[in-house]
């Protein structure tokens, strides 16, 4: 990250401070920061629930074949 951070200031010839103030305003939606990590959890609760089999197990009723 410091590397990273290094390169940045460099190219962009922006003061360190600038970076801290820019991560600041990006974490004020914190949500979406959190969103992913949400999402996945729930996904990895509905795999091990077997929510995917039990869907389509309902759609293959309710849909005729052919």
């Amino acid at each position: 990250m410091l590397i990273a951070l290094g390169l940045a200031r460099l190219l962009l010839h922006q003061p360190v401070p600038a970076a801290l103030q820019e991560g600041r305003k990006l974490m004020t939606f914190w949500w979406a920061a959190l969103l992913p990590q949400m999402l996945a959890a729930l996904g990895a609760v509905f795999a091990l629930a077997g929510v995917g089999n039990a869907v389509g197990t309902l759609a293959a009723a309710g849909h005729p074949d052919g």
